[in-house]
């Protein structure tokens, strides 16, 4: 997640830029770290569901039986369960908002760039719609023996 303030900056050094290598460049290395803080908060997660699915194979059979034990022992068992349940839910809480933080090097120099290089997008666009309907404006007649 250290990498999320430099990439920002990334958006700084990409509005600067002179040429379109340059900003090419620049967007996909923006692109490359989201996807890897992507990729690294996913693993993060998934190591959290199974330490929490780890914790609850434990504590099912303490929570069917919890009025069996005595109440000392009641009471230390509802806190400790209702405090994993609730650090669960933090840490779901707070992995969404940092997947949606690593998006926005990517969101914030896409955008950028398309401002930047708007005609140079336009230009593109028009140049691919114009290759694929002129295929399509080939004479059967070209195509047979």
């Amino acid at each position: 997640m250290l990498a999320l303030p430099i990439s920002l900056a990334g958006l700084v050094v990409l509005e600067k830029t002179t040429s379109k290598f340059e900003g090419f460049i620049l967007v996909l290395g923006l692109a490359v770290v989201s996807v890897v803080l992507l990729a690294i908060l996913h693993n993060q997660m998934l190591q959290t569901e199974r330490l929490l699915h780890s914790f609850n194979v434990i504590f099912d059979d303490f929570k069917d039986k919890i009025k069996t034990y005595p109440p000392k022992l009641q009471g230390l068992l509802r806190i400790t369960i209702d405090q994993v349940d609730k650090q669960g839910r933090t840490l779901t809480r707070t992995f969404r908002l940092l997947k949606g933080l690593s998006l926005l090097p990517i969101v914030g120099a896409l955008l950028l760039a398309a401002i930047k290089y708007w005609d140079g997008f336009v230009w593109l666009l028009m140049t691919i719609l114009s290759i694929v309907f002129s295929a399509l404006n080939v004479a059967p007649n070209f195509l047979s023996p």
